[in-house]
């Protein structure tokens, strides 16, 4: 017996497609998204490689292309060649007046947070003294020892100079 209802993902798509294109879905917001999909294709084209992968198309508005920039030194170039870009993104139809540059800096990702380190249980100590005991002379039986006395201790096993 067939469910009483299939969606298949192509009909979802075709849904949201026929939503965003309703005169009362977002259908100018859609169009602008398009257009600037466009741009961003374009603008990869005609502007020099190493400064297209160090940039992207934010607006476009009133005939001004807005640009972010990763950074200023981008940005400076950019505002050199923005007569020339302007000039080749014209003569490919779109109707582009100048362009804006802006830098728009990356965030480098946020510095990865040390988590709170647990102390070895008395468990963990007992069965560390055991292979302790089990070793022969080595540097392996050596670092244990190091960890059972820095446990012993109260100190952090794993945050240990290696000079101490």
């Amino acid at each position: 017996m067939a469910a009483p209802f299939s969606l298949k993902p192509y009909r979802m798509a075709d849904t949201l497609q026929r939503f965003l294109a309703a005169p009362d879905g977002a259908e100018k917001v859609m169009a602008h998204a398009q257009l600037l999909l466009r741009l961003g294709e374009i603008y990869r084209n005609v502007a020099p490689s190493h400064l297209a992968q160090a940039s992207s198309v934010a607006n476009f508005k009133s005939g001004m292309l807005v640009i972010h920039a990763q950074s200023g030194a981008v940005a400076a170039k950019l505002r050199q060649l923005a007569p020339t870009l302007a000039g080749e993104l014209t003569h490919r139809g779109i109707d582009c007046r100048g362009l804006q540059i802006r830098v728009h800096a990356v965030q480098p990702p946020a510095p990865a947070r040390n988590p709170q380190r647990e102390p070895l249980t008395a468990g963990s100590r007992e069965r560390l003294a055991a292979l302790r005991e089990s070793l022969p002379a080595s540097p392996l039986r050596e670092a244990v020892e190091h960890l059972l006395a820095r446990s012993a201790n109260g100190h952090d096993c794993r945050d240990t100079p290696d000079d101490e």
